[in-house]
């Protein structure tokens, strides 16, 4: 239990971690939290079984709904897989972002 939280503390430094589930040693699930001050901005679970990593991440909040998940054989992996999702959604919502602006700039004749 505490190799897990020693990886997770390695690879993720900016969360604290805390096991929250372990099953017949099946799974061990631990949930990483992200704050700025008093407001939580992300909250991480990582869900390590016998295949391998499940990893997904909240946004803001303690509510906050699961925005997406991915699973792999290593934690580096899926971290890289979940991070790279959004660095294509952030690009792809700018774009849409630009054409709303530049729609709204050009008069129509």
């Amino acid at each position: 239990m505490q190799k897990f939280i020693d990886e997770l503390k390695k690879v993720m430094p900016g969360y604290k971690w805390k096991i929250d589930k372990i099953s017949d040693n099946n799974f061990i699930m631990a949930i990483g939290t992200m704050a700025s001050g008093s407001a939580r901005i992300s909250t991480m679970c990582v869900i390590k079984n016998r295949d391998g990593y499940k990893v997904k991440e909240a946004g803001y909040g303690r509510r906050a709904v699961w925005l997406r998940e991915f699973e792999s054989e290593t934690l580096k992996q899926a971290l890289r897989k979940l991070q790279k999702y959004y660095k294509e959604m952030a690009t792809e919502y700018s774009n849409h972002a630009c054409c709303v602006n530049n729609g709204r700039k050009i008069k129509s004749s």
